[in-house]
């Protein structure tokens, strides 16, 4: 993403003008938050080095662009001092953005707030809230956990949603039946409702069962028995139902694997399966 400086110096802390320069920010992940933090502002203290250097002129150089801008205001834009005497600062609203998303940390009588600016066609008003929420939650993150990977991304309200989709207070009645005999129930009542949605793509039950016994066939044609693995490596698309059900159709057990997975992680899981 990009962020800003404001590109005066000790010759020009007397004149007014508009000196502000961009640059881009890139950090890696750090294991502690602290190293994070102290990554952070090192990257900045170089680049601040580096301003001399147009963010236009690097963009063409090196290919460089980003559509997301953070800046750190401070109080800014609601007082400073010009030649000894403290001036507050009026301030006008704008129908114009910086980009397509611009999110600027501002500080007035002692609070902090967000004020983000975003194009309406990109982006909608609660993605916009909710980022705004993650950031929040974020920076109360860090002064919590010392460890990165500690951090919690929901807050209350989201934790409570995601609690309440775990909630089962209906029993489940036969024990003996299987998920496939609840397929071929929906199969007989509703062969023509949409099964499985991917994008643009819609499969009805019966759509479904059918593809699904063309795989189990090809497993057992290929000498699959009952109880064995059959580990589906597949991108994330409508087959990952569908060959689950023909997997299990087949009388297999299905595992499947993620291709973003990495090779060591991908056969560790089918040597483990296997084991």
């Amino acid at each position: 993403f990009l962020t800003v400086n404001n590109g005066r110096n000790e010759g020009l802390k007397g004149s007014f003008g508009m000196f502000v320069k961009t640059f881009p920010f890139y950090l890696e992940n750090k294991e502690t938050v602290s190293e994070y933090l102290l990554n952070a502002n090192d990257y900045l203290v170089g680049s601040v080095a580096n301003l001399l250097y147009p963010f236009s002129d690097l963009s063409a150089d090196l290919g460089v662009n980003s559509g997301i801008m953070f800046a750190y205001q401070g109080d800014y834009f609601y007082k400073t001092n010009f030649g000894g005497r403290e001036l507050y600062v009026e301030q006008l609203e704008r129908k114009d953005g910086k980009g397509k998303l611009s999110v600027e940390l501002h500080r007035d009588n002692g609070r902090f707030f967000v004020w983000v600016e975003y194009r309406s066609d990109i982006y909608e008003e609660e993605t916009i809230r909710r980022l705004v929420g993650l950031y929040d939650v974020v920076l109360k993150e860090f002064l919590k956990k010392e460890y990165s990977s500690e951090i919690v991304l929901t807050d209350e309200k989201e934790l409570d949603l995601l609690n309440s989709f775990n909630n089962a207070d209906l029993s489940y009645i036969d024990d003996k039946r299987t998920v496939l005999d609840s397929f071929k129930d929906m199969v007989a009542k509703y062969p023509e409702r949409n099964a499985v949605v991917f994008k643009d793509k819609r499969y009805t039950y019966r759509e479904v069962d059918i593809l699904s016994d063309k795989i189990a066939a090809f497993l057992l044609k290929k000498g699959i028995k009952k109880e064995d693995v059959v580990s589906v490596l597949i991108n994330k698309s409508e087959y990952i139902v569908i060959a689950s059900l023909g997997v299990i159709k087949s009388g297999a057990a299905y595992q499947p694997l993620d291709p973003s997975y990495p090779l060591e992680r991908l056969e560790f899981m089918v040597k483990d399966a296997f084991g």
